[in-house]
Parts: C-alpha cells; structure tokens; sequence
C-alpha cells in the first residue's frame, strides 16, 4: 500500500487529510486527484464522495513529473488564470 492511502496519523489516510487541508480553501470540484490504476479503487474507497479522481495507466502515472505535468494541462484547460498547488505524500528521498 503507499504511503498517501495509509493512515498512520490519525484516523484518516495522508490522502484524506491532504483534501481535507485543501478543502476549506477551495471547492471539492476545483481539486483534482490523480492516481494509477492499481491504487484507483482505494482512492475511490477513501474518497467516495470526491468529483475529481483521475487516473491514467499505471507506468504514465508513476512518475510525479507527469501527474503534475497532467495536472496542469487539467487546470490549463479550465481556466487561462488558473492557480495550481500540489502537494505529494512521498519524500523526494524514497525514491
């Protein structure tokens, strides 16, 4: 299981926790997640309620690099004044 879907501190994943710091600054449907296929169904578990799980094939999403690259393009997309923040849950070091 990595790291981000486990719950260590607290009661909820680090996963959980990074949305529920997010949340009161903007709108759930402003927030997106982005995953692989093998971890979709327990982000999908952990937030069932999210609108914004996405997922691509699980080489394309393993590095940070790209999911941050997709994210940008998702915001890029929306809106041309758009405000990315990301916040991962694995040390640069475990790598």
């Amino acid at each position: 299981m990595p790291k981000q879907l486990l719950t260590l501190l607290g009661k909820r994943s680090f996963l959980q926790q990074a949305v529920d710091r997010v949340l009161p600054l903007v709108p759930a449907k402003n927030i997106f997640v982005i995953t692989n296929e093998a971890q979709l169904p327990e982000v999908r578990k952990q937030l069932p309620r999210f609108p914004n799980r996405i997922w691509s094939p699980s080489r394309w999403a393993a590095t940070r690099c790209a999911a941050v690259t997709l994210g940008a393009a998702l915001v890029g997309a929306r809106s041309t004044t758009g405000v990315m923040a990301v916040f991962a849950c694995r040390s640069c070091h475990s790598r």
